[in-house]
């Protein structure tokens, strides 16, 4: 009997020594989770063995009306593109590599009888937009702005915010050229006419203010 019992609180012993190792790699996960470096999430690049024609639009998103146009968000599985987009970082990727995302890959502008046009030549990613209000009042920048991705700079065989993100400035009415600035990392409205914009990145940052109307800009000393 006095063996039993001796088994039996050995057991519990080891069993109390497992319990107390699965709760401190519990503990320690979380810690993980709470400070490791947040990396966001990102867009698969279209294998180069794949059919050259755009990966079939997954979903259709309406994101605002402004002066007239109607602005829509595509959708896709995965980036398709210019060939050199995928084989740039010669990727390998087979379809369970393919992960769900919630960036836009492109935006048609439809005046709501015909598309107007589209707001990258080829899929990127929209990584963040701010749609000009038609109210005069409202104090925010008076022209589109979209900050993009449109190469893997990084090469990891995605597109992602961890990419070099690119400015697109448009006039609500699609008049013109685009303002293009590479190298963006934020971008601030300051009043209906100007727009702060951000490139670069510590000794090398820059900041510009673009003009709405003449869509110049021109650099804000801080250094």
């Amino acid at each position: 009997m006095k063996r039993f019992l001796s088994f039996v609180s050995a057991c519990n012993q080891v069993l109390l020594f497992f319990g107390l190792l699965a709760a401190l790699g519990l503990a320690a996960y979380g810690l993980y989770e709470e400070f490791r470096p947040f990396r966001p999430e990102g867009v698969p690049i279209q294998p180069p063995s794949a059919a050259p024609e755009p990966a079939p639009v997954t979903g259709v998103s309406f994101i605002a009306r402004s002066h007239g146009m109607l602005l829509f968000g595509i959708t896709r599985d995965f980036v398709s593109g210019p060939q050199e987009i995928a084989s740039r970082a010669g990727l390998t990727m087979s379809s369970s590599s393919y992960v769900s995302h919630s960036f836009y890959l492109n935006v048609v502008f439809s005046d709501g009888s015909a598309v107007r046009r589209t707001l990258l030549p080829h899929d990127g990613i929209v990584v963040r937009h701010d749609i000009a209000s038609a109210d005069p009042t409202s104090g925010e920048f008076s022209a589109h702005a979209f900050l993009c991705v449109l190469t893997d700079t990084n090469n990891d065989r995605q597109l992602s915010p961890d990419d070099a993100q690119t400015l697109r400035v448009v006039r609500p009415d699609l008049s013109g050229e685009d303002l293009v600035i590479e190298n963006t990392r934020n971008f601030r409205s300051l009043s209906r006419d100007e727009l702060l914009v951000e490139t670069g990145v510590g000794e090398d940052t820059r900041f510009w203010i673009v003009d709405a109307a003449t869509f110049g800009r021109r650099e804000v000393a801080w250094k």
